[in-house]
This record gives structure tokens, sequence and C-alpha cells, in this order.
């Protein structure tokens, strides 16, 4: 994933439960409970964290060769999973693309509103656009974070599961679009507000210098 992605990740996906239990035992000193917390984490629930936790745990506990052990079968899960890492470039190429088609459609949907010939139906079109699009970029934001946790979980599990890893990848692609999307028609639609603001403004004091003109 990008640095935009990971930062969602972390923002958005906590470490699961078992990483947290195995780490708080690690740090009451409780070694190798905590290695064998860390490979049960991963056993169980395919979390790749927990081997790395756990080669660390045993090393701290002077078990050298069970350090080793799990460090490569880390290390074997990570290098072994090349379709996860042509699906993992794919799917940012295509959320970019999404992403930029998602605005310029909703810069199109908010400049259309433009069109409109009364100012009162332009303003309440604009001002819900405004709304719908702050919405859609919450929503793109959160499935982004989502698509991108589900992604990194479903790569880290033994066998790869190769449908559920795609469906992680659609679902961040879906969020970039909606982010896009949401961004472009708010931005469209606010600036349009301002515009008009700006301009009833202008008129307003153009007319009462006008009228103060003429009364002088």
């Amino acid at each position: 994933m990008s640095a935009t992605g990971l930062a969602l990740l972390l923002a958005f996906a906590p470490p699961p439960a078992c990483v947290r239990e195995a780490t708080e035992l690690l740090a009451r000193g409780e070694a190798e409970a905590a290695a064998v917390r860390g490979e049960a984490c991963f056993a169980d629930e395919g979390h790749a964290q927990g081997l790395l936790l756990a080669s660390q745990a045993w090393l701290q506990a002077g078990r050298l060769a069970y350090a080793r052990v799990d460090a490569d079968r880390f290390l074997a899960l990570k290098t072994g999973a090349k379709p996860a890492r042509p699906l993992a470039g794919l799917a940012e190429r295509t959320a970019g693309g999404a992403a930029l088609l998602g605005a310029g459609a909703g810069a199109l949907v908010g400049g259309l509103s433009g069109l409109v010939g009364a100012e009162s139906a332009r303003h309440k079109l604009w001002t819900a656009e405004a709304i719908a699009g702050g919405v859609l970029t919450g929503g793109g934001v959160a499935l982004l974070a989502y698509g991108s946790a589900y992604f990194s979980t479903a790569n880290t599990r033994e066998p790869w599961p190769q449908a559920d890893v795609g469906r992680g990848g659609q679902l961040y692609v879906l969020g970039a679009g909606l982010l896009g999307g949401g961004l472009g028609l708010a931005a469209t639609a606010a600036t349009g507000l301002i515009v008009e603001l700006v301009q009833r403004r202008t008129g307003r004091r153009s007319a009462r210098v006008s009228g103060g003109a003429l009364r002088f």
C-alpha cells in the first residue's frame, strides 16, 4: 500500500487483540508466554505480526533456534506472496484512477448546476451537493481504510486467500472513487456558493453607492 493507505490503516485499524496480548506479555517479561501467544495468533487468526513478535520474544528468552524458525516463517510469508504484492500494485493504480475519475465526475455535476437559471434554485442545488459531497468524502475515507485493512489482513493468512485479497482491493478502489467524487462535488458546489455570495454582496454595495450618489 502507499504511504496514504498505510497512514489510514494505522489510524483506523489498531493491532489485533492477540497481538496486543502477546505484546503485553512481553512487556511484563513473560517472553516464552508471549512467544507462544504470538505463534497462536498467526496459526489461529492468520496475523503475521504474531510470528514477528514471537521471534522477538524467543530471542529475548534466549531460545535462538525457535526465534530463527519463526523469523524464517515470517520472511518466507512476506517474500513468497508475489501475487498479493501485482494485485497490491494494481489496486493502487486503479484506486488512483478511480479517485481522479470520481473527482472529475463530481466537479462536472457541480458545474452543471451552475447552468440553472434561477439563483434560488442554484443555491439549493449547490447546498445539497456540498452536503452530499461531504457525506461521500467521509464514506470514501472509511471504505478506503477498511479496504486497506481487509487487504492486509487477508494477505497474511495461510494458505493465501486470493478471493479475500481481491475483495479487499475492490473495497480500496471503491473507497478511492467515493473520496474523489465527494471532494470534487463538495469543492465545486462550495466554490459556486462562495462566488455567488461575493457577487451578491458586491452588487448590493454598488447599489448603495449609486443610490447615495443620486440622492446627493
